[in-house]
């Protein structure tokens, strides 16, 4: 008997688990390479699972309703049995017993393409090596994620997942209490020893291949109780102490993992706001004269391009932080929010920069209507490198949008709405009834600058003031 395990897959940009919702298999059932067996959820959208291979399922190791990391075996799959079977049959065996569900949520293992775990090394007070000079980068030499150190046999254990969250923060693991099976380091008590921690706390940073080696950290002089920082774990709540006419709302999955990304934002990025006053009659009048030709153009289309067009000079918009550099991507994938019952989805308009109007305007539809319907699958939701929000029929003025990780900027539409202006006619200001829409961009401040925020957003004015010049 061959036995092949059928693992949890990658489903999609920045997912690390998953929640098996249904078997559509069970022990004993025969099936075939790509046939859908079960189902699986996260926090952006439902799935169904393909089966890798053809042959007999022989056990299923993880239960519906179970979360588990991406990469963790979810089943197994006999491929030496490759005809149809049912259990009890004369010559099958019996279907294996499915193991009970684990007492505790199971440690992230691996994803496919990274390294066992290994030992987290703990390196030596700083004063007791040498800071080697700093080699010279070659010139046109791309920058890379950096490589984690060398771990020397008998330190502390950790998943690959905590160690490179620990590389991206520059955290220096032995300061972290562990949870975990001997002392083990877990994603969560890294999570929480981020989130109490005070300024000042030691870390460390793996520097990047090639790049210049930080200064050590200055020694923070004790200070007595009237100047000492204010640690974050000062402050507590108040408990909670049920009212009449209280409804306990439990947080769903998606909505915990929403609330758990938009936390994490904030706390990565330095969040700076500007906002556009932009006069939307012209996009208006166009749109009219396309309808009466049968070829009708949504605003949310003629605004998606502006986006994408003005990012053409403007490129720093669409780029991702590295822990040492940034990127700036060529290919601009154009996310854009939907509301939906179960929470907030970005469904991801690919290569949104080779669109035309008319092909905005069919994708936004599409991307809509899948989100709405639940239909959206992890391809339809990866990839994003910038995002449009769009507040809908029942949206307000304006608002100011939190960055969807890892990209660095997002910008909000307000409602359309009709007001007076002044505008120049016949070379004379006169007050006139425009329809006035806000748009607000968030950016990411460690890599965007005022005058490159301003500047993108007075492109993203002049293009819908002129929306001839989207095509």
């Amino acid at each position: 008997m061959a036995v092949v395990p059928v693992v949890m897959p990658r489903l999609g940009e920045s997912v690390v688990e998953a929640t098996l919702s249904k078997w559509l298999v069970k022990p004993g059932d025969s099936v075939q390479a790509d046939q859908t067996i079960a189902e699986a959820s996260t926090d952006k959208a439902d799935t169904e699972l393909p089966s890798p291979v053809a042959g007999r399922l022989v056990r299923l190791i993880v239960q519906e309703g179970q979360t588990v990391a991406i990469g963790t075996p979810i089943a197994e799959i006999d491929t030496t049995a490759t005809t149809a079977a049912t259990p009890g049959t004369a010559g099958v065996p019996p279907a294996l017993p499915s193991p009970p569900p684990p007492a505790r949520r199971p440690e992230p293992i691996p994803e496919p393409e990274e390294l066992p775990s290994a030992p987290i090394y703990t390196p030596p007070p700083e004063a007791a090596r040498p800071a080697p000079p700093p080699p010279p980068r070659p010139a046109g030499r791309p920058i890379a994620h950096a490589p984690l150190p060398p771990i020397p046999p008998g330190g502390r254990r950790t998943s690959p997942l905590v160690r490179r969250m620990a590389r991206e923060y520059g955290v220096d693991l032995s300061l972290v209490p562990g949870t975990g099976a001997n002392g083990r380091v877990t994603k969560r008590d890294l999570l929480g020893w981020l989130s109490t921690r005070v300024p000042g706390t030691p870390t460390i940073a793996v520097p990047v291949a090639g790049a210049a080696a930080p200064p050590p950290a200055r020694p923070v002089p004790s200070a007595g109780p009237a100047t000492r920082p204010l640690a974050l774990t000062t402050y507590k709540p108040p408990e909670y102490r049920p009212l009449p006419g209280d409804e306990l709302v439990p947080f769903t999955r998606r909505r915990r993992l929403i609330a758990e990304h938009m936390v994490y934002s904030k706390q990565t990025s330095p969040h700076v706001f500007c906002m556009a006053e932009i006069d939307m009659h012209k996009v208006d009048r166009a749109r009219k004269e396309a309808a009466k030709s049968g070829h009708p153009v949504s605003f949310l289309a003629y605004v998606a391009a502006a986006v994408v067009r003005a990012v053409k000079d403007f490129p720093v918009v669409n780029a991702t932080v590295l822990p040492d550099a940034f990127v700036i991507r060529k290919v601009v994938n154009l996310g854009i929010a939907v509301d939906t019952s179960e929470g907030l989805v970005v469904p991801v308009l690919q290569k949104a920069h080779e669109r035309d109007l008319a092909g905005f305007t069919k994708a936004v539809a599409e991307s809509a209507e899948k989100a709405r319907t639940g239909k959206l699958t992890a391809d339809d939701l990866a990839g994003g490198t910038l995002t449009l929000s769009n507040p809908g029929q029942k949206g307000n003025i304006w608002g100011a949008a939190v960055i969807n990780q890892p990209q660095v900027a997002i910008l909000r539409m307000g409602s359309i709405v009709k007001r007076p202006v002044v505008a120049a006619l016949n070379g004379e200001d006169t007050i006139v009834i425009r329809p006035i829409m806000a748009l607000v961009l968030s950016y990411d401040h460690r890599i965007i600058d005022g005058v490159a925020a301003n500047g993108y957003l007075f492109r993203i004015k002049e293009l819908l003031e002129s929306p001839e010049l989207l095509g």
